[in-house]
């Protein structure tokens, strides 16, 4: 029964999600087969990624709060603990398998020559990465000691050869399964991030202490700005062979960096995680100057903060900052902002299941999308961020101007 219950969430009543992503999965591979690519990508690589995928999603799921609402109700009746165990962890583990893992897998596999014994040992590594993740989520107490567990593998990833690296994979996958199948099943009740939710309602309510208590009960949205901040340092060194092999590239390849670094997907779903936050925003008057400016220009900082430090890296490793450059990063920063709070509030995401749906929508390539052709167009034409200077500014004075004339009744 418990099966039955997490299967139909995650993959529909009819099991439709199943067909759907098979078929978007076959779509990539002769998509891709038919272009006749070749690259090169070592076992090892395709073995951490796919692991990596899967520890990540995995934990998102069993972070999500949607989750801890559905246990809430199974809880109240009769449930066999490890029934209710192997469940929970098996459907999630294939709901990422199907949603994440298998697209990956199959640009992997058009693009490049992979060997039977590198897709055992990818298919342990994911094993290992679902039991090893509930693991991290469910023994608190040995948190430290698992995650000490789960990077042990990688070095075991890249020293051991075939098939030494399969006995000890399917030795820490038989030891976590059985670690797992005495878990109590109340482990895996997310209780506190069913409590931590904030709330904001009225005109007199900070929308900053709001967003602040919000992201302070969902870590893993600070966490992933932190992510951002890496990738604004790190991403020059990945520039700076393509400059270096033509310097024409340079005023085109860095405005590019501000492009991907406005893709913070938690911070530009606010509105859409939190269903009670969207209702009061529709349904109370006034609430489009209350809440949509303070959450635009939280953006717009966020967006900012991440191109500042990119710019400092790029100004240390490549060199060459201009006036322009830096004017382009003040324009992507506050028009991603803006077209991410537009979304938001007139195409906000809803019938999602678990965050991981959230966060995964086509819709977060939207805005990166059109930020990348403003930086193709200000890294051609320089003197073209004038233009799109005025044309931002219009924008707010439209925004600005609709506001003022909204009557304000509270």
């Amino acid at each position: 029964m418990t099966t039955k219950v997490f299967a139909k969430k995650l993959f529909g009543v009819r099991y439709e999600k199943i067909l759907r992503n098979l078929v978007i999965s076959f779509v990539l591979y002769f998509g891709l087969i038919n272009l006749e690519l070749s690259i090169v990508i070592a076992p090892f690589v395709i073995c951490l990624m796919s692991m990596f995928i899967m520890v990540f999603e995995m934990w998102h799921a069993l972070t999500s709060d949607e989750n801890a609402a559905n246990m809430k109700q199974l809880f109240m009746l009769p449930v066999n603990r490890r029934e209710f165990v192997l469940s929970y962890i098996g459907c999630l583990g294939g709901y990422v398998l199907l949603t994440r893992v298998i697209p990956l897998m199959a640009v992997i596999l058009a693009v490049s020559k992979v060997s039977i014994y590198t897709i055992i040992t990818a298919v342990l590594c994911l094993v290992n990465g679902v039991l090893l993740s509930a693991g991290v989520y469910a023994w608190k107490k040995f948190r430290a000691v698992v995650i000490i567990w789960l990077l042990a593998i990688l070095p075991a990833l890249y020293f051991l050869a075939n098939p030494v690296i399969w006995i000890v994979l399917a030795i820490s996958a038989i030891t976590s399964f059985i670690f797992i199948l005495n878990t109590d099943s109340y482990a895996f009740y997310n209780e506190e991030g069913h409590r931590a939710k904030s709330t904001f309602y009225g005109s007199k309510a900070s929308v900053w202490a709001y967003i602040w208590r919000y992201l302070s009960s969902h870590k893993n949205y600070l966490v992933n700005c932190g992510i951002m901040w890496i990738v604004g340092v790190i991403l020059p060194f990945f520039f700076k062979e393509l400059v270096e092999t033509s310097a024409d590239l340079r005023g085109f390849v860095i405005p590019i960096g501000f492009a991907i670094l406005c893709l913070n997907t938690p911070i530009n779903i606010l509105i859409s995680s939190d269903m009670a936050l969207e209702e009061a925003i529709r349904y109370l008057p006034g609430q489009k100057r209350t809440f949509l400016v303070p959450y635009c220009m939280f953006v717009f900082c966020c967006n900012l903060i991440a191109n500042v430090i990119y710019l400092f890296s790029v100004n240390f490793i490549l060199g060459g900052v201009t006036i322009w450059i830096i004017l382009g990063a003040l324009i992507i920063a506050l028009q991603s902002a803006l077209l991410s709070v537009f979304l938001e509030y007139y195409f906000p995401l809803r019938n999602w299941k678990i965050e991981n749906e959230l966060w995964h929508h086509p819709r977060k390539y939207i805005v990166p999308a059109t930020m990348i052709l403003l930086a193709g167009l200000i890294g051609l034409v320089p003197q073209i961020t004038i233009v799109l200077g005025v044309v931002l500014l219009i924008e707010i004075v439209v925004v600005i101007s609709s506001f003022l004339l909204a009557k304000r009744t509270i």
